[in-house]
This record gives C-alpha cells, structure tokens and sequence, in this order.
C-alpha cells in the first residue's frame, strides 16, 4: 500500500471510497461525486492511499480540520498505518472520526490522538406519522426570500450578531470561504431562509438538500437579542418545510454535544440522534 498526493482526475475512485464507506456504516450511499468534489475543494492538503491500483482511503487537511475516509472492505489497519501519521505530517489541527469506527479511533488514540468533543447529526424521515407544528413567529418578525447583495448581511448575523464561532467546535469562516461552502450553487429552493425585523435579518436558517434526497439545516443563527422568544424554534420548523417541498425524505442537522439548549430544542421538534462524530486532537 502507498500514499500520494492526489490529484483532480482521483476524484471517481475517492467518491467510490465514500461510497463504500457509506454503505458498511449508514446502510446508502449518502454522497454523489459532485457532493464529494465540494469539500475536498476545501481541503489545503489532500492524499489517496492505494492498494495496488485501487483507491481504498483518503485524507484531506483544510484550515478548519481534517477527516480520513477508509474503505472499511480494505486492508484498514494498513491505511491507518499511513494516513494517521500522515496527519501530523501535514498539521492537521483535528480530525473527525464515526465514534463506530473503532480500529480508527484505535489508531489515533496510540498516536497520542485524544478525543476533544462529539457532535450529534440528528435525522427524521419524513412520514405522515410525524405531525410538525407550523412555526410562530414573534411579533414584529417577517421572513422574506433571500436576495443576491445581502450575503454580508447574512454573514454579519451569523458571526457577529449570534456568535457563531464562539461555540466551541464552531469555526470562523470569511465571507468568501462562507459563500463558498453555503451559497455557491445552490438552486432557488435552497436559499437561505432569513427573518427581518425593522429591515434588519435577526435570524437565518442556511438549506440543503442532498443527493440522497436528506434536507439539511446547514446553520441556524439567532441574534443574541432575539433569543427566548421562539424564533430559533419558528426557524427550524420553516425550515423543515422548505425542505420537505424542495423533495427532501428526510431532514436533520449537527450539533456540538455540549451545546445542551439547542439540543434539547431540536429533539423537541422531533428529531432524533442518528451518529456521533467525535474530534481528535493531536499533543499532550
């Protein structure tokens, strides 16, 4: 087995190691090449391993952090053996790991890796069984479709006015890096859901539906002034509905462990934990 940087013309077999990885750990593929393509447009730093000529894992580092992606049907521990020292080679400042994927977690622990935080992904098929409630929303609240020339605005909300990045495990993004993640290339029925008052957005939910037809709540920011009213619940279910009429089957979003209101908010809707993800830090 080696490791290479890799290059534009890997990304088939990096999607169909993604694939694999999907289908021994979720039970469906739940990312199409495009999908894929997207955030390893992100990554500074990306490196395949093979077997011969089979692609059976990759590494990508990015400023905010790093992840691995193993074939779990592929000799692991000998990709571990390369990717996870591969790691610290390149800086990678974390790295996220399925808290299932034991013989990776494995890995990291003997290398010194420790683990930091956890994050939930929590999901809810769409069925007639789950009744949603209509969102209310507090007086002096409007939603109004997003328009092009407000993405500073929205940003300014994200980050400043509801202090995104000052939950820990949330990263600071630029307006460019934001837009590129968030907003570039998202089809009118995805724009970001955005609550006004007095002209001024005090709250946002940013959508996406995936290929495998999951509706998910990217960001949900409420201003710090707002908050206590219900407008980040009203946001949620609005959202929930938007996706649901843009042909989601399903929908869910991620939390920080720890941020215990915002979890409760959202097992109070109705969704329900599905994965956990846990983060490595490299060092004592």
């Amino acid at each position: 087995m080696r490791l290479r940087p890799a290059t534009a013309a890997d990304l088939p077999a990096l999607a169909a190691v993604q694939r694999s990885y999907d289908i021994t750990w979720f039970g469906a593929p739940e990312h199409n090449e495009d999908e894929v393509s997207e955030w390893l447009e992100l990554a500074d730093v990306l490196s395949v391993a093979e077997s011969g000529d089979r692609a059976v894992a990759f590494g990508n580092k990015s400023r905010t952090g790093s992840a691995l992606v193993l074939d779990p049907t592929a000799d692991v521990a000998a990709a571990t053996g390369l990717l996870v020292p591969w790691l610290a080679q390149v800086g990678a400042p974390d790295t996220e790991v399925l808290d299932r994927d034991d013989a990776l977690r494995s890995a990291l622990v003997a290398a010194g890796w420790r683990h930091q935080y956890s994050s939930f992904e929590l999901l809810r098929r769409v069925t007639d069984q789950w009744t949603r409630a209509a969102p209310v929303w507090p007086d002096g609240v409007v939603t109004r479709p997003f328009e092009p020339g407000q993405d500073a605005q929205v940003h300014h909300l994200v980050y400043a006015e509801a202090g995104w990045a000052d939950v820990a495990g949330h990263h600071m993004r630029n307006l460019a890096e934001w837009q590129q993640i968030f907003l570039a290339g998202r089809p009118p029925a995805e724009r970001p859901l955005v609550a006004w008052r007095h002209g001024r957005p005090v709250g946002v939910a940013l959508l996406r539906v995936f290929s495998d037809r999951t509706g998910w709540v990217a960001q949900l920011a409420v201003a710090r002034g707002e908050r206590g009213r219900g407008l980040g619940r009203a946001l949620l279910l609005a959202a929930f509905e938007r996706l649901v009429a843009a042909g989601a089957t399903k929908v869910g979003l991620s939390v920080i462990a720890t941020n215990r209101a915002a979890l409760r908010l959202y097992l109070d809707v109705g969704l329900r934990i599905d994965r956990e993800w846990q983060t490595f830090t490299a060092g004592p």
